[in-house]
């Protein structure tokens, strides 16, 4: 039995134009993006509700320091989400 193996060559070349694409699908992706640093804007990314996010924040599945950070505002307590984290958690819980 004879085995082509001249195509083996080609691999490095597919590698980098899939790295290539992926880069390409990552900025289309950040461009349509909305900005998720609000409980709205999170819930829509999630596909949850806002209730849910709120829930999620007080049970811990959504961590202080990591997903979101607490603000002082005028003497309220305003919640701002971590882009990048809420991302993650989506990559990897969702």
């Amino acid at each position: 039995m004879f085995i082509d193996l001249s195509n083996l060559e080609l691999i490095p070349q597919l590698l980098q134009e899939l790295k290539e694409l992926k880069q390409e699908i990552s900025k289309i992706t950040n461009i349509n993006k909305p900005k998720l640093t609000t409980h709205t804007k999170v819930a829509k990314y999630l596909n949850v509700s806002v209730m849910t996010i709120y829930n999620m924040v007080d049970d811990g599945r959504l961590k202080e320091n990591i997903h979101f950070k607490k603000q002082m505002l005028r003497n309220k307590v305003k919640i701002v989400f971590v882009e990048s984290a809420i991302i993650k958690y989506k990559s990897e819980n969702l």
